[in-house]
This record gives structure tokens, sequence and C-alpha cells, in this order.
């Protein structure tokens, strides 16, 4: 039986971690898994994790921001990889991708591979860290066989020379979630925000998307806007909202378990995230017909068909954002017809027996 360990820098089970859970719960029984997080003892975690028959170690050390406690996330992931003699290390994202990337080289295992969920070296970072940020993953590259990335778009950052690039798309369990029969005329059109309440997400790019509508365009129309997620500024988005006299437009639900429930009670999902590596919400929300408005930065253009599958804005555009909202939710034929041309879509691109067979086949090689 071969042994496999994933290394997540993150203990919360969304995204890359999600992804992590998926790819070894469906390999197969001809693997020992284990999966490594960083940041202290998760008990949800841990229970979930074990139900699907994965060994789970978590490392306080191994955090996302730099410092000395680099050093010991290192230290107890070589003495691990050593110990364990795992014949594959998977590392997931920058930190894991950098630090048990060089541990797993130095202790002898032989399949080194590591997935790209986001880069540390984007627009938004200050120049000099982007600068070192960048020829850290450069240099940490070598110690690695394998260099997958969640979109096309990453791959550019990668020269050839410095070894095996590929990119495999994320794919979602879509018998995880159900479908419900839609309508494309209402009365009250839901808008939903699905995302950590975070920079990257930029929630108040929605919440002005919001009030460019109430206040310019949207009065034939009545719009509520639900949004979904926790995150630091949550509390900021509510306080804003109430602050601008438009709560009545508004619904929050905090953290949701049932996904199918939520993106099926709304109409479009408008992500306008910063930077975004891929959008598994974007992907489920297709899945139950629900077709999204989001920024086109990275990867989000290869999960969304701008004008078919949905539509595209800058980043920070609120007219743009506002214009394409309401040129779906005002003419109910081309809502259903986007909202069933991105079913079709996510469906023969993003499933997840087409990520497993890609990883199986690196993991095989």
């Amino acid at each position: 039986m071969r042994k496999i360990v994933h290394v997540n820098v993150f203990s919360g089970l969304a995204g890359a971690q999600r992804v992590s859970l998926d790819i070894l719960s469906n390999i197969g029984s001809e693997f020992d898994k284990t999966i490594i997080f960083g940041g202290e003892p998760n008990s949800n975690t841990k229970r979930i994790c074990q139900d699907l028959g994965i060994k789970v170690v978590f490392i306080p050390s191994l955090k996302r921001e730099i410092g000395l406690h680099d050093f010991r996330a290192f230290f107890r992931l070589y003495r691990i990889f050593r110990n364990e003699e795992f014949d594959i290390v998977h590392t997931n994202s920058t930190k894991p991708g950098i630090i048990a990337r060089i541990a797993a080289r130095l202790a002898g295992i032989p399949i080194i591979v590591h997935t790209i969920h986001g880069v540390a070296f984007h627009r938004y970072v200050r120049l000099p860290k982007r600068v070192l940020f960048y020829l850290l993953e450069l240099f940490s590259v070598r110690f690695g066989n394998f260099n997958i990335s969640v979109n096309n778009y990453y791959l550019r950052y990668y020269p050839t020379f410095l070894g095996y690039k590929k990119c495999i798309y994320n794919g979602v369990n879509f018998d995880n979630l159900v479908r419900a029969e839609r309508s494309y005329r209402k009365d009250v059109y839901r808008v939903g925000f699905f995302a950590r309440f975070d920079e990257q997400k930029d929630p108040f790019t929605f919440i002005k998307v919001a009030e460019y509508i109430i206040n310019h365009g949207g009065g034939h129309l009545d719009i509520k806007f639900v949004m979904a997620g926790d995150g630091p500024l949550l509390s900021d988005v509510k306080a804003y909202v109430k602050n601008q006299g438009i709560e009545e437009y508004f619904e929050f639900h905090g953290w949701v378990d049932n996904k199918s429930e939520y993106l099926s009670s709304i109409d479009v999902l408008l992500q306008p995230s910063l930077w975004e590596a891929f959008g598994l919400n974007i992907v489920e929300a297709a899945y139950l017909g629900v077709p999204s408005i989001a920024s086109d930065v990275e990867g989000v253009p290869e999960v969304i068909i701008d004008g078919h599958t949905g539509y595209l804005s800058s980043p920070g555009d609120v007219k743009g954002f506002s214009e394409h909202l309401l040129e779906l939710l005002s003419d109910p034929d081309l809502l259903e017809s986007t909202s069933k041309s991105a079913m079709r879509y996510v469906e023969s691109n993003f499933s997840l027996d087409s990520m497993v067979k890609s990883y199986l086949k690196i993991y095989t090689e």
C-alpha cells in the first residue's frame, strides 16, 4: 500500500482543503492516506477526515504569516516525512509549497506534487514583497516533481525549464448538490454574495452595486441582496448598510452549511473578488442553475464564459457589474438561457471524477 500525505496551511474546510479531501477520499483503498493542517486542532475537521478514513495531523506552527515559527514548522514536517516514509507528498497553496516541498525533498520523498491554489505575488501585494514571494516560489519549484495549477493563467509564471507544469481544474462533487426547480419570472429577484467577508472577496463592491441599482437603475425590479458568509469585514459591512439606510434591501445569512438550499434561493451570484484562482462557489452555483457575474481576474474567465454562462467585469467596476445584473434580471429569457448554458458548461468541465483521474495519473507515474 502506497502512503500519501496532503499538506494544507488552514484547518477550515474551504477551497484548497476541500479539494484535498475530495482527492484523498476518492483515489481508492490502495493508498494509506494522511492530511496535515496548519493551525490549532479543529475537532470538526478531525471528525470529518476520520470518517473518511484519513489520518489527521495538526501543526500549530504552520501558519500563513511569515515568522520564526516557520523554522519550527519546517523541522516538524521534516521529522514527520522521515518517520512516516511517505511515497507521495502533495502540498497545497503557497506556504506549504515552500516549506513542505523543501522538507519533503530533504527527507527523501520520491514523489512531490504541488498544487497552486493561489499566488502570493498578485497585484495587490506591495512590489518588494511581490518580488520576494515570486523568487521564493521559483526557488521552491526545484524541490518538487510536479507543479499543478488550478487554472491555465498561473502557468505563465513558471518557466518550462523549471520542470513539469500542468493545469488540473478543481472538480466538484455534484452528487452533494441538490437541484431544485427554477423560475425565471419572479416578483422578487434575489442576488447573492457567497464568500468570506475579507479584502480578497471585496464585499463592499457588492454593497455599492446594490446602492447603484437602488438609486439609479432598478426601479422597475424588486431585488433583494442576500449575503452569506463570515469574516473580518462582516461587522463593517453590516454597519455600512445600516448607516446608508438600505437595510430593507439586504439579508445576512452568516455561515451557510447547506449550499444547495442557499444557492437555490438566489437568481444570480455576484462575486466581485479582487483576485481569484478558480471559484468553487461559481461552479456550484452554475450546477444549480445560478449564473454568476464576477471579476475578470486570474482563473475566473476559465470558469465563466463571458456573455454565455455569465458575465465578467473589471474588479471594482460598480457600473459594469450593475449593468450586467440589470441586463440578466430584466430579461427572463436571457436569464434562463444563461442559467442552462452555465449548467452544461460546468458539468462538462469541472467534475470530481475528471479531477481525481488526473491526479491519480500523476501519483502512479
